[in-house]
């Protein structure tokens, strides 16, 4: 009896969290403080402060290459062989991915499996190139 009582009790506990008139009264988390405005804008890059001299736009950002992970490193310290160029599934890939073939050809290197994981890591860092 007393089992089933505690069941009853914790489901009408859950509902009544649930319901809707109960999450609206929940405290939220406040709002990220804004920054304070400056009194003076901010001169524009067309604009210069006076008695300065007009400043050239700011270089171009150089925008990094889509392959942003960790870099592998070869398990012997030397170079990866280059899949770069190739066509997967092919039979200069020996009908196998670019990642299962690098796997394969480091193997043919050094005698060592690496993870497909750390091939497909390889392969996009040289594809990046």
């Amino acid at each position: 009896m007393t089992k089933s009582l505690m069941t009853v009790v914790a489901v009408a506990l859950l509902f009544a969290a649930l319901a809707p008139g109960a999450l609206a009264q929940t405290p939220s988390t406040p709002p990220p403080a804004q920054p304070a405005q400056p009194s003076q804008p901010a001169p524009q890059p067309s604009q210069s402060a006076p008695g300065q001299a007009p400043q050239a736009p700011a270089a171009p950002v150089q925008v990094p290459s889509y392959f942003v992970g960790p870099t592998v490193t070869h398990p012997t310290g030397g170079r990866w062989p280059d899949v770069t160029g190739l066509q997967p599934y092919t039979p200069e890939t020996n009908g196998m991915s670019l990642a299962g073939f690098l796997r394969y050809l480091t193997f043919q290197q050094t005698g060592i499996w690496i993870s497909q994981d750390d091939a497909a890591r390889v392969v996009r860092q040289e594809e990046s190139q």
